[in-house]
């Protein structure tokens, strides 16, 4: 008889957020619920059946620490796990009054909240029948466990409490050669659109949720933080000077500081519209899907279109630099494309139709190149791959 899975509740506002969870814990053998405000979370709550909850301290109608309060008068011995922006040491407190089992501040590390998730699933006891009885009302004294330790890693608190033991979190998994990597990986989201290589990790941006997300560079292309951009949509990254950089969806180009993601610069331009960048190692060089014109900037404050070339293909949407090669991916043709720069001239060299997207089945919507590897990734499937530069199937001097 197949195991039930284990079933949580969302109880978050934000619908990007919630999507990211939905996807996550899917991919993590989880059933979920999702509660939009707090009143909403405690009506599914008393309805029984969830194995823990992931509850948003700032929610309309109710919020999440009255919420908390209300959810252990229903059923005491219900996990809880807060997740927010507030770094209000208040918050902290009154949350510990209530034994929640881990406080996540935003943005979080999914894999480290996957990785809390599990460890406290592994001894919770199941979906426990729920208390019948009005929401509120005179709560039964009982002795509330007493934490035993706090473990404070990067924007997340975790909370040992007696009745769990300590939670320790598994080491990550130690960084292997890209050679090692598999060719396919599963995003825990449908859309992403652009793809870059730091140098150690690769970064991904997908569309619908608004979100940049930090992947080790290991076995599971594990994601390591994520990044909302509540007031612009990005739909291609680089990687150069220090920076993660980003094309909007209105074409501006955003220049983001590396730790927090927090936008340092922002350009917009009179003359270009561009759907991708690339960075080769001097100057930040941009495509225009809608001139077909590769552009190279000045490094000045207005990143000024410095000279433009012509692009030989019909959609540009993601480009890279290695050596003196500048590849770019195109949507519409489903080839990457591989040019040569030599004495101020682009000349097409090699012109590469890659497997998971030459039949239009898996989109062409970004690349990235790293040590040995083309990265692509796939629009509408949640899939990225790793193309290893020696097997590529290309087409040399095509006319």
């Amino acid at each position: 008889m197949a195991k039930a899975k284990k079933r949580i509740l969302i109880a978050e506002d934000s619908v990007h957020v919630r999507e990211l969870l939905i996807k996550a814990l899917q991919l993590n053998g989880y059933d979920s619920m999702t509660a939009e405000d707090g009143l909403e979370a405690i009506e599914k709550i008393q309805a029984g059946g969830m194995d823990l909850v992931l509850l948003d301290i700032t929610m309309p109608k109710l919020d999440g620490l009255e919420a908390l309060a209300r959810i252990k008068t229903i059923n005491p011995s219900l996990p809880v796990v807060l997740i927010s922006v507030l770094k209000d040491p208040d918050s902290m407190r009154e949350a510990m009054k209530h034994n929640v089992v881990a406080y996540f501040q935003k943005p979080f590390n999914i894999h480290e909240l996957i990785g809390s998730l599990n460890k406290i699933l592994s001894v919770a006891p199941t979906a426990a029948a729920v208390p019948s009885g009005p929401v509120s009302g005179k709560k039964t004294p009982r002795k509330s466990p007493v934490p035993k330790a706090a473990l404070f890693l990067g924007g997340a608190i975790f909370l040992g409490l007696a009745a769990f033991g300590v939670l320790r979190l598994r080491k990550p998994a130690p960084g292997v050669s890209t050679d090692a990597l598999p060719l396919q990986f599963s995003l825990p989201y449908n859309n992403p659109t652009g793809v870059a290589w730091d140098g150690q990790n690769l970064w991904t941006c997908d569309w619908t949720t608004q979100m940049i997300y930090k992947h080790k560079a290991d076995q599971a292309l594990t994601m390591e933080k994520f990044y909302l951009q509540s007031d612009f949509v990005p739909l291609s990254l680089a990687w150069g000077n220090g920076s993660l950089w980003s094309v909007g969806q209105d074409g501006t180009v955003r220049r983001h500081d590396p730790q927090t993601l927090a936008v340092g610069d922002t350009y917009r331009f009179a003359d270009l519209h561009p759907s991708a960048l690339a960075w080769d190692g001097k100057n930040l060089w941009s495509c225009d899907s809608r001139s077909n014109k590769i552009s190279r900037h000045r490094m000045d404050s207005a990143l000024g279109s410095e000279v433009a070339y012509p692009y030989p293909g019909k959609n540009p949407v993601g480009m890279a630099w290695i050596g003196n090669d500048l590849w770019i991916a195109d949507e519409e043709t489903r080839s990457v494309y591989r040019l040569a720069y030599d004495n101020d001239l682009f000349v097409v060299s090699q012109v590469y139709q890659l497997e998971p997207h030459k039949d239009g089945t898996r989109k062409l919507s970004g690349i990235a190149l790293g040590p040995g590897s083309l990265w692509t990734v796939s629009e509408g499937s949640g899939l990225i791959f790793r193309h290893p530069l020696e097997s590529l199937p290309g087409k040399s001097n095509p006319s």
